[in-house]
Parts: structure tokens; C-alpha cells; sequence
């Protein structure tokens, strides 16, 4: 069962009941093991650390996050179970994934958009905390 939130522009399907309480700790337990790293960026002409580790996953991509180009790594099994059984449920077709892992109260990502030319116009996006 999904929820239509038309509230937010742009709406968002919400699916409460997506992983299960042994699917979502196989998930986080496997997600644990994913290549993560901790990035640089240009920000007001300084070089620093991004708060947050970060991985990348997809069909031969990347992709460019303020100054920094980023390449995907290829999917990891447990990513296509993922991407597989997501698509299954959304309808849409999914070319990559960005991992976020943060690792205290302190890591985080500010506001953005997801402007990049690789995943389109008006791209979909799938989220899952774990």
C-alpha cells in the first residue's frame, strides 16, 4: 500500500511497508560493506572535506558535485536486488545510486537538487534510510 503526498511539489509516493524489519537489517548490514568515501569539494574557493561518506553506483555513469567528478562504481548485487525490486514497485527505470552514510549528528547534506544531464530532465528519486 502507497500514499500519495500531493502536498509537496513535486508529489511523492510514500510506501511505508517497503522493507520489512529482516529485510531492512539485511539491508543495512550489506550496505555497511559498500565502497564508502569521503570526498572533497570546492566551497567559497577552500577545499574541504564533504560531512558525510558517500558511494556511487550505476550503468557506467558519473557525475559532477561542485567541481568534483565522480565516477560510478558498478552495482553491487545487492544493489541490483534493490534497484530491481524498487523499480518492480515504482514503474520507473533507475540508472544509478548515491549512498549517503552519516556517521554522526554532525554529517549531513544541505538543500539541493539533482540538476545532473546523466539522469534527465525530470528525474525520479528513490530513497530508502537504513
Amino acid at each position: 500500500m502507497s500514499s500519495l503526498l500531493t502536498n509537496i511539489k513535486p508529489p511523492v509516493q510514500f510506501y511505508p511497508k517497503f522493507l520489512n524489519s529482516v529485510d531492512y537489517c539485511d539491508w543495512f548490514q550489506k550496505s555497511q560493506n559498500l565502497e564508502w568515501t569521503r570526498s572533497e569539494i570546492n566551497l567559497y574557493g577552500k577545499s574541504i572535506l564533504v560531512p558525510r561518506d558517500e558511494s556511487l553506483f550505476g550503468d557506467h555513469l558519473h557525475y559532477k558535485y561542485r567541481g568534483t567528478q565522480i565516477e560510478a562504481t558498478p552495482w553491487s548485487n545487492f544493489l541490483l536486488e534493490a534497484r530491481s525490486r524498487i523499480q518492480a514497485l515504482s514503474g520507473y527505470k533507475f540508472n544509478f545510486v548515491v549512498g549517503n552514510r552519516y556517521r554522526t549528528g554532525k554529517d549531513s547534506i544541505g538543500w539541493h537538487s539533482d540538476n545532473f544531464p546523466q539522469i534527465g530532465k525530470r528525474p525520479a528519486i528513490a530513497s530508502s534510510p537504513l
